[in-house]
């Protein structure tokens, strides 16, 4: 049904740079310059994580750097969901879903 909340489809489209309200453009294309080798991943999180860590990070993103020097192993974190490429594909786990059922 389209309203139990399930995700049915989700995708990802390119773009060099974002726009912010300020008007100052970011660049989106860190993971491909070679500047930033020694960044190994980024963990991002929406929310202030402090108000809820007793959420266990569920809301946390983790994007590997595919071109890092020294690259995390992937399930290093399981928490939230973890990102990486994967042979030219974005390839994501879900952990959120695994924290839920050790819970029972």
């Amino acid at each position: 049904a389209l309203n139990s909340g399930e995700i049915i489809n989700e995708s990802y489209a390119k773009r060099e740079s974002i726009l912010k309200t300020s008007g100052t453009e970011i660049p989106t294309t860190l993971f491909i310059d070679n500047d930033y080798q020694r960044i190994s991943a980024v963990m991002f999180s929406p929310h202030w994580i402090s108000n809820n860590w007793n959420q266990n990070g569920s809301d946390i993103i983790i994007v590997h750097n595919p071109n890092a020097t020294n690259p995390l192993p992937l399930g290093m974190f399981q928490f939230g969901v973890e990102k990486w490429v994967e042979d030219g594909e974005l390839k994501s786990k879900d952990w959120r879903q695994s924290l839920l059922e050790t819970r029972k």
